[in-house]
């Protein structure tokens, strides 16, 4: 587990995805995207992986929100249910 995500469910897109992906990298903001088009988006390290490969084509609600760095996603939900990390 990552210090900087001690609950497990932050995930960090760069400026290129969310350009690609047509959200904010700076500004609140939600993504509704499937967790396998996402893990394909970008050389993600081995944190990213674990956690976003288990929900395959899953359709992962994530949120931006002004306490989160530039980048950082809370991954709320998959398939309408909460995610745990």
């Amino acid at each position: 587990m990552d210090a900087r995500n001690p609950d497990g469910k932050l995930i960090y897109m760069d400026q290129q995805q969310c350009a690609d992906f047509g959200v904010s990298y700076f500004h609140p903001t939600r993504l509704t995207i499937s967790a396998d088009v996402l893990l394909r988006s970008k050389s993600y390290d081995e944190y990213h992986r674990e956690f976003l490969a288990p929900f395959g084509s899953a359709q992962l609600i994530l949120v931006r929100t002004e306490d989160q760095g530039p980048g950082w996603w809370l991954a709320t939900t998959a398939n309408g249910h909460n995610v745990t990390a």
